[in-house]
């Protein structure tokens, strides 16, 4: 694999593991606890190149990763989490933890509106996709809005990259839209259960690129989208399921991935008792 195709590779996963910290869901409630766990497979397809067009080049190492996420409502509307990522196979061939993320979100459910700040800390294995260490800082907002035929969810933030070992870095901005419809089978309504399907969309741009401590004049984008669904079995566990797939992109790899997660949401009574 090429420096480049590496480098475009390292820095969307990188991206990725700090946003997973920063999910599209509106603060749980106070003293509730949610376990989340899933499991992501991509299929790096190629590399889009400066004119928008993929070089066609498949990756033979794909990354498959398991990410957790911990979260607990300190107080009405605000939310402390912690997660990380086991990559299995990763775009250069290794195996690893990924760096951990602590974040912090607010959001009030009425008016929609909310914000988060994450912090990926520069600790992991040395041989994985992040061997560089970058620590990262990312915040933004967010607004999501319960309408009467279609939950919306979105976001925008901006990431900050330190420089990793090899003085390389770059930075990003995110925009994320996710418009889900709940489907009204009384099979599944009258259960006081919930089942949607959504489309996720989201646009990357990465910026303020140095290589080797060098500046470079070269910016990356990145369009994907996610057809998906999320179902709640009880008030303690609910799935989703999603594809995430490059639309176009430049400078940045072309992927497509299959994910799964799935949520252990424990109010203060339930484990207090485990």
């Amino acid at each position: 694999m090429s420096h480049k195709m590496m480098l475009s590779t390292l820095t969307a996963f990188c991206t990725a593991s700090a946003l997973f910290a920063l999910d599209e869901f509106m603060p749980i409630a106070a003293r509730v606890m949610q376990i989340n766990v899933g499991v992501d497979r991509t299929s790096i397809d190629g590399v889009y190149q400066d004119s928008w067009e993929s070089d066609g080049r498949q990756n033979e190492n794909n990354p498959t990763s398991l990410p957790m996420q911990g979260k607990f409502g300190l107080l009405d509307k605000l939310e402390a989490s912690m997660a990380i990522t086991y990559l299995m196979v990763d775009s250069t061939g290794h195996t690893g933890l990924d760096r951990p993320v602590l974040a912090l979100k607010y959001g009030d459910p009425v008016t929609g509106g909310g914000g988060f700040l994450a912090i990926s800390l520069p600790v992991g294995f040395e041989d994985i996709m992040n061997a560089g260490n970058y620590a990262t800082m990312t915040f933004g907002g967010m607004y999501d809005k319960n309408f009467p035929n279609v939950n919306l969810y979105s976001n925008a933030s901006y990431s900050f990259n330190t420089e990793d070992n090899s003085k390389n870095k770059i930075d990003n901005l995110h925009f994320f839209a996710k418009p889900e419809y709940p489907l009204p089978f009384r099979a599944v309504t009258r259960n006081n259960r919930y089942l949607g399907v959504n489309l996720a969309m989201s646009y990357d741009f990465y910026f303020n690129r140095m290589t080797e401590g060098q500046s470079v004049d070269a910016g990356a984008h990145l369009f994907q989208v996610a057809p998906g669904a999320y179902y709640t079995f009880n008030k303690i566990l609910s799935a989703e399921i999603a594809i995430p797939f490059t639309l176009a992109g430049q400078n940045q790899p072309e992927t497509k991935t299959f994910h799964f997660e799935l949520f252990f949401t424990l109010d203060e009574g339930l484990y207090n008792a485990l």
